[in-house]
């Protein structure tokens, strides 16, 4: 994306059309307006890729791009901001607040977003309604978003009011056990997993070193040897390629594994699973199973879980703090 809006290129690679059926949409049925840079270049909004994405899912469902466009571009906007949301593997109870805060991120209501999100990490706890509510949402305004359903602010409103709520809660307490180093695997920016990880293994007695998102395998080793740490934890949401997975496989099997046990989870991890495991890297499927990482299971006895309202933050603040 240029500073003033999308390419042409971008637009197709991002939705899954062709050049041509944007430029043919755009003549035929007047459904796109896009502005022209200096040097002649179309370019495209969000709410431009929004309406691709939405038109493109539609007829991936069998509709025709004709009669979609005859409805006219109002109806098709208004449409993409009801489309109805169901949830139905979410208890009744805590559906109503999972959908609540969907409805307003999709009308582009950041403060009644925001404020959803704290009312419900103050009611559950931030672990309850992580696992049980804000994971699920996050899921499904991924999949809204591919579908043209809702817009990048609402996306965005809900992530960033997600991981500032676990950056407080990270920051805010610090388990008084051994040492785990946190992070996200290379070229891996979702970061939620990661921060979730952290919080959960705080609570079952880790003091925590959270390193961020895209994480070198090299700052990880220097983490894990200055800190004396003994777990490294891993996020990878996203599926490599095979050649990648084994690059970054024997990288953390030769520079990282011989300091400390490695864990990795997320879903690029559980399709790699066995791969994983015959390098003596420690999987997990689900978020939950970190909770069975406690130091006892790893050999670690006498440990203390005590948190420490007091203690320096080794939190999101503080990323890449790796004095000793």
């Amino acid at each position: 994306m240029t500073t003033h809006g999308y390419r042409i290129k971008e637009m197709a690679e991002i939705s899954g059309l062709s050049d041509h059926a944007i430029r043919m949409w755009e003549r035929r049925y007047d459904l796109l307006h896009p502005q022209r840079s200096p040097n002649g270049y179309r370019l495209y909004t969000e709410d431009d890729l929004q309406l691709l994405l939405y038109l493109k899912a539609q007829i991936d469902a069998g509709r025709a791009i004709g009669e979609l466009a005859r409805d006219g571009l109002p109806k098709l906007r208004e449409r993409m901001a009801h489309t109805p949301v169901t949830l139905p593997a979410m208890p009744e109870g805590l559906r109503q607040q999972a959908l609540a805060i969907i409805h307003s991120a999709r009308c582009s209501d950041q403060r009644t977003t925001a404020e959803r999100i704290h009312r419900t990490v103050t009611l559950l706890g931030m672990e309850r309604a992580v696992i049980e509510i804000l994971f699920p949402v996050l899921r499904q305004v991924g999949e809204l978003w591919h579908r043209g359903e809702i817009g990048n602010q609402g996306e965005q409103a809900i992530t960033r009011t997600v991981r500032q709520e676990l950056v407080e809660a990270l920051t805010s307490q610090q388990g008084a056990g051994p040492v785990a180093v946190v992070a996200c695997t290379p070229k891996e920016f979702h970061e939620l997993g990661a921060m979730t990880a952290a919080l959960l293994l705080q609570q079952v007695g880790w003091q925590v070193i959270y390193l961020g998102p895209d994480t070198g395998i090299e700052v990880l080793r220097l983490a894990c040897k200055r800190r004396r740490a003994n777990l490294a934890v891993l996020s990878c949401t996203f599926e490599l390629k095979e050649r990648e997975m084994r690059k970054l496989v024997d990288r953390l099997r030769t520079r990282v594994r011989p300091l400390c046990p490695v864990v990795i989870g997320g879903k690029g991890a559980a399709a790699c699973a066995s791969l994983l495991a015959a390098q003596d890297l420690r999987v997990l499927t689900e978020i939950q199973q970190v909770r069975r990482c406690t130091p006892e299971s790893f050999g670690l006895t006498g440990v203390t879980t005590t948190r420490s309202s007091g203690s320096r933050p080794t939190g999101p603040n503080r990323p890449r703090s790796l004095s000793a």
